[in-house]
C-alpha cells in the first residue's frame, strides 16, 4: 500500500510528458528578421562581425532568458528540454555551451565544427564535433543550426540529436546575440525544448576545452 503514492507520481509526471510531446516546441521561431542593436549593421554583416570578433576556438556560453522581448532577464542554468528515456525515466537536458571551430565562410553566412557542451540527467553524454552553419536568409531571418548527430549516455542511451538556434538581435560592443531555441532527440530516449536564449562570446573555458 505505501508503494502506491510514489508509483502513482511517476505515472503522472510520465503521462505528463508524453502529453507535451516530451517538452515543448512552442516557442521557437524562426521568422523573426535580425537586427544588430546599435551598429546599424544590415543583418549579414552583423553576422560576419560576429564570427570574426575572436579567434577560435569561438566559445558560445548559452543562458536561458524568460522572453523574448527583454534578453535581459535571464534565468539561471542553461538551455533545457524534457523527455522520457526507455520506457518511464524522466529526462532533464541542459546545453551549456557550443565551443567552435573550423570556422570558414560559405555563402550568405559561416560553416564550422561544434562541440556541445551538456548534460542529461546531470552527466554529460559522449558526442563528438558535430557540423553545423550559421546563415542569413533573404528576408534578413537568421539560423544557427548543427546537422543531426549521434550522441550515447552513460553507455546505454543512443540518439540522433537536432539542434537550431534563431539569430534575432546581435549586440557587437557586448559580443551576445539572441532569439529562440528548439533541441529535438529521438532513440533509446526522447525529447524535445524550446525555449528564449542569449549567448555570450569569450575565451575558452576548462570544461568547454576538454
Amino acid at each position: 500500500m505505501k508503494l502506491r503514492k510514489p508509483f502513482a507520481l511517476t505515472l503522472a509526471l510520465i503521462f505528463s510528458l508524453l502529453v507535451t510531446g516530451c517538452g515543448s516546441t512552442a516557442y521557437f521561431r524562426e521568422d523573426q528578421r535580425m537586427t544588430a542593436a546599435s551598429s546599424g549593421l544590415t543583418p549579414a554583416d552583423a553576422l560576419d562581425a560576429l564570427f570574426t570578433a575572436s579567434p577560435e576556438p569561438l566559445v558560445i556560453e548559452l543562458t536561458k532568458t524568460r522572453e523574448r522581448e527583454d534578453q535581459a532577464k535571464t534565468e539561471q542554468g542553461g538551455l533545457t528540454g524534457l523527455g522520457i528515456g526507455g520506457l518511464f525515466l524522466p529526462l532533464v537536458l541542459e546545453v551549456n555551451a557550443l565551443e567552435l571551430t573550423e570556422v570558414r565562410p560559405i555563402d550568405r553566412g559561416y560553416a564550422f565544427k561544434a562541440k556541445v557542451k551538456s548534460t542529461v540527467n546531470l552527466i554529460p553524454p559522449i558526442d563528438g564535433k558535430v557540423a553545423g552553419r550559421a546563415v542569413v536568409r533573404d528576408d534578413g531571418t537568421a539560423v544557427l543550426s548543427l546537422d543531426p548527430f549521434y550522441s550515447n549516455w552513460v553507455g546505454i542511451g543512443n540518439v540522433l540529436f537536432w539542434m537550431k538556434y534563431s539569430v534575432e538581435v546581435v549586440d557587437l560592443d557586448a559580443l551576445t546575440f539572441s532569439g529562440s531555441y528548439l533541441f529535438r532527440f529521438h532513440g533509446t530516449g526522447n525529447a524535445t525544448g524550446s525555449g528564449f536564449y542569449r549567448a555570450s562570446l569569450g575565451p575558452p573555458t576548462v570544461a568547454a576545452a576538454e
